[in-house]
């Protein structure tokens, strides 16, 4: 990588001096505003990532768990100026800042338990972590052996030990491709390191450790900070992608964790620099698999047993909709979903295992009453009133999840894990016959309708019945007291479900042949757009044809309910154009309705195409197709989009080059227009330059060629359009209706009794297209 440029001098040294020392004190700062932060915390009993704990009283009460000791002040102003250098990273050299870590590893050494305890050390501690060599990140595992049960109930310390072991699953891999890869690290220099340490296996500490947080393993789903690390775990023995220790971002980690990891990942901590080659730094930060001895997949199987041993239907529901324990118990639901499916190779023919967590929480649906809840029960009416009781739980059960917020996500993801046969056994049982009702609840039953609907999607008998559902309840929502113009627009805007509409016409276009995707679409048209003039793109996004909103949906100011309504409205009509032709017909209209406005029609359309939320419709509208409509309606849309006042403000502009990117398409057989832009876009070339994304316009107009070599420019548009025309069934000699004939490559005239081709004029460059 190529070293940053440094001016020489005393006075280009004083600078950097100066900017140091600037960064310093802007690092002081930050930990004055952590320090009150931490208070606040403290204060609100909040379940954060900090407290107030500046003299190191952690772990004080029974939930803390152990007391590890005090970290003196000495000390403790040692950690923070080391962190505090870390986060600057104004190391001169690369070794240099490997130098710095390892003094501060030796630092901690023997003081390490009383560390990841500590608000401000357990920070250093994570940060030292990601960017320890192998050898260190070892030896600070052994430290803290005979201890992880305790650790991953802390507040701190269950974040150091999670990334911990995001930095020891990769060495378990390596140690699988290379049985002497810990024999070739170096050295270690832990106090009372004997030879025989040399010989333990990275799989053998894991390990160790999963034994020592068994015998409290049940007490980790519901617990606040041990269930992330539960999760981790689960995911690592089971050799599922297990997130990066450098992704803030990460589902298995809380609100309050995402804010927290953000501080940690500065400047020099993200690149691990003992990773031997790129591809080794690649794996280290970014989401992955890794292989895992087979140990792993048994020491999984106890961790479930010993989970769920002794728990009945009613404690599994109950920890199902647990706030804390229900992502958990999605994770476990997961991995027995992949377990049966690798046991029951047909579809068509699963066998649920009673003693799963799938059959404890659904006896009914997956037969396991008949085998554990009946067993040894023979009066017949006692088996009647028994299979009765099952039956109506499990329809309690799932009624909940239906109207529970909680529940609703733990419905989705069972509807998406689960075999697609007992999902249909369910749905069918409980959910259909009354998906017009569970839509009508906004926040849980919706979600998990449209998730059915998807999962459904191969099983056609169901997914009709859902869709016949559906229609009629939109069209119910869509025209009910359209009369009234008030009530209309708050039925527009607060009861109709457009994020389920487009479901819909995602999954009716895509997976079902487009069954009943004619009938919605008539609806939604006879609702927008009843005259199919054009007024779909106003009426649907609530813009007149001059570009206004009363809603302000081309304003620049930023609403989040507003903004939301907008988001849904625009993605609904992209997804109705890519189903439907006709709806692209008439958005392109609406956009020529616009341009044609006489006042301000530019204006407005170049608002449009800058529009975070509506470019991405003005983009999506700008199709070919074979028909001789869509000739004319691309001829009378560029007619206006060709202005230099259009297209050179678009290309420079963050969302509008998308759109100047997509008019290279557009132009499909219109050179008229395609070099009309082309020399619009060639006068701003200094401007349109300035930006990345005139840049990249620029680049994918091929404009350099047209400016220096023109003539390879027309090749490369020809080559285009031959690539279009085959998708779309449209041969070369074939002309579309409205066009003009197309100019022939070059003219023979006869000149003397001899035929000679036609001089070049560079004024007319097309007719060498």
């Amino acid at each position: 990588m190529p070293k940053e440029v440094k001016k020489r001098g005393r006075r280009a040294e004083k600078a950097r001096k100066e900017e140091k020392e600037e960064q310093i004190k802007q690092v002081q700062q930050e930990e004055e505003q952590y320090q009150q932060q931490y208070q606040d915390f403290n204060n609100d009993d909040n379940d954060g990532y900090y407290y107030d704990d500046t003299n190191g009283d952690q772990g004080r009460d029974e939930e803390q768990g152990a007391f590890f000791g005090l970290v003196d002040e000495q000390e403790l102003e040692y950690f923070k100026q080391a962190e505090s250098t870390l986060t600057v990273d104004a190391f001169g050299s690369s070794e240099e800042r490997r130098g710095f870590v390892s003094s501060v590893f030796e630092e901690s050494k023997g003081k390490e338990l009383k560390l990841v305890t500590n608000h401000i050390c357990s920070r250093l501690i994570e940060r030292l972590i990601l960017l320890a060599n192998d050898r260190q990140v070892l030896d600070l595992f052994k430290a803290l052996s005979d201890n992880f049960s305790v650790l991953v109930k802390h507040k701190f310390s269950s974040h150091v030990v999670e990334t911990l072991l995001q930095r020891v699953i990769p060495m378990v891999e390596r140690e699988i491709l290379d049985p002497d890869f810990l024999s070739n690290l170096p050295e270690s220099t832990s106090a009372g390191h004997t030879q025989e340490d040399s010989f333990t296996t990275v799989e053998n500490l894991f390990l160790y450790m999963v034994n020592d947080i068994k015998p409290t393993i049940k007490t980790l789903p519901q617990h606040q900070y041990a269930s992330h690390f539960l999760r981790l775990l689960l995911l690592i023995l089971a050799g599922k992608p297990v997130p990066s220790a450098t992704e803030a971002k990460s589902a298995l980690r809380s609100r309050r964790s995402k804010v927290a990891r953000k501080k940690i990942i500065l400047s020099g901590t993200s690149h691990n620099e003992y990773a031997e080659d790129d591809q080794e730094q690649q794996q280290q930060t970014e989401e992955r698999a890794y292989q895992v001895p087979k140990s792993f997949g048994d020491a999984l199987d106890e961790i479930l047993d010993e989970l769920f041993k002794n728990i009945d239907t009613k404690q599994a529901r109950e920890m199902s909709i647990h706030p804390i324990s229900s992502p958990v118990i999605q994770l476990i639901l997961g991995l027995e979903s992949d377990k049966i499916s690798k046991q029951n190779p047909n579809p068509t023919k699963i066998k649920v295992p009673p003693t799963t967590l799938i059959a404890t929480l659904f006896p009914y649906s997956t037969n396991r009453y008949k085998k554990i809840e009946l067993d040894g029960i023979t009066d017949k009416d006692e088996i009647e009133k028994k299979t009765k009781e099952i039956q109506q739980g499990e329809e309690a059960y799932v009624e909940y999840l239906l109207s529970d917020a909680i529940g609703s996500h733990l419905l989705e993801a069972i509807i998406n894990i689960l075999p697609v046969k007992l999902v249909a056994r369910l749905a069918d049982r409980y959910m259909v016959g009354r998906i017009g009702k569970l839509v009508r609840r906004q926040e849980s039953g919706n979600y998990v309708v449209q998730t059915l609907l998807r999962r459904m999607s191969g099983r056609k008998d169901i997914a009709s019945k859902i869709m016949d559902e559906l229609i009629v309840e939109i069209k119910a929502k869509l025209f009910s007291d359209g009369n009234d113009d008030k009530t209309a627009s708050k039925v527009e805007g607060e009861e109709i479900n457009y994020g389920l509409i487009r479901t819909i016409v995602e999954v009716a276009s895509q997976d079902l042949g487009g069954y009943k995707l004619s009938d919605l679409v008539d609806v939604l048209l006879e609702k927008y757009d009843p005259k199919k003039d054009g007024k779909l793109l106003f009426t649907l996004l609530n813009i007149n044809n001059g570009g206004e909103s009363e809603s302000a949906a081309l304003g620049s100011g930023y609403d989040n309910n507003r903004d939301a309504v907008k988001m849904q409205k625009a993605l609904l009509l992209q997804s109705l154009m890519k189903a439907s032709e006709t709806v692209v017909e008439l958005v392109l209209e609406g956009l020529i309705s616009i341009g044609d406005n006489k006042e301000n029609g530019d204006a407005m359309l170049l608002k449009f195409g800058r529009d975070s939320i509506l470019s991405h419709v003005f983009e999506n509208a700008l199709v070919v197709n074979s028909s001789s409509k869509n000739v004319i309606q691309r001829r009378r849309l560029l007619n206006h989009l060709s202005k230099s006042t259009i297209c050179c403000d678009l290309a420079a502009n963050v969302y509008g080059s998308h759109i100047v990117d997509k008019m290279w398409t557009f132009c499909f057989r219109l050179k008229f227009f395609r070099e009309r832009i082309a020399g619009e876009l060639s006068k701003q070339e200094v401007d349109i330059k300035l930006t990345p994304y005139g840049r990249s316009v620029w680049k994918n107009w091929k404009m350099d060629d047209y400016i220096r070599r023109r003539r390879d420019w027309w090749n490369k548009v020809k080559a285009t359009e031959d690539e279009m025309g085959e998708a779309l069934g449209i041969e070369r000699k074939e002309l579309a209706p409205g066009s003009h004939k197309q100019d022939k490559p070059r003219e023979d005239v006869k000149k003397g009794g001899k035929t000679k081709h036609a001089p070049f004029n560079s004024k007319n460059r097309t007719q060498i297209y």
